[in-house]
């Protein structure tokens, strides 16, 4: 993050496959939005009083989106269609609707992607102190700390 810069947060406790930030990301990343490039997404799991709990947290750059004036038109179903699958005619027609919803299908599939590749982290609270632990699935499917989450653990 960049000293001086606006940032906003989106922070919930859902599953982020399930989850309506989820698709507001999406939204935003269609519109030219971006996210922070180090910390710009967090999905952390942990216990409070022995509970499960889930903390989510997407960061987003402060920057203008600039919507084009769009000439309303009436085409047929399989004239959408046709168009939906046409990557030229998607390129050539970037400020279109059917080009932002299908822009925003891929967003959000590449999201759901990401977030399925990349297993939460531990969130380990001790003594009043709090940390973020990396993990990775191990050969059973559980979360592990990596070797890194391991040396913050000792540390910790």
């Amino acid at each position: 993050m960049k000293t001086g810069s606006t940032y906003h947060y989106l922070k919930d406790d859902l599953d982020p496959l399930k989850s309506p930030n989820t698709q507001a990301i999406a939204a935003l990343l269609t519109c030219g939005g971006e996210l922070v490039k180090e910390g710009g997404y967090m999905n952390a799991i942990g216990t409070d009083d022995g509970k499960p709990t889930r903390t989510v947290v997407w960061v987003a750059e402060d920057r203008e989106i600039i919507f084009s004036d769009f000439k309303g038109e009436t085409i047929s179903t399989n004239e959408l269609l046709r168009r939906w699958n046409d990557r030229k005619w998607l390129s050539e027609n970037l400020d279109h609707p059917i080009t932002y919803l299908r822009t925003f299908m891929e967003k959000i599939g590449k999201l759901r992607d990401a977030i399925r590749e990349n297993p939460p982290q531990l969130h380990i609270q001790k003594s009043g102190r709090s940390a973020y632990i990396a993990t990775t699935r191990g050969p059973d499917g559980k979360l592990v700390p990596t070797d890194k989450g391991k040396k913050m653990l000792e540390i910790f």
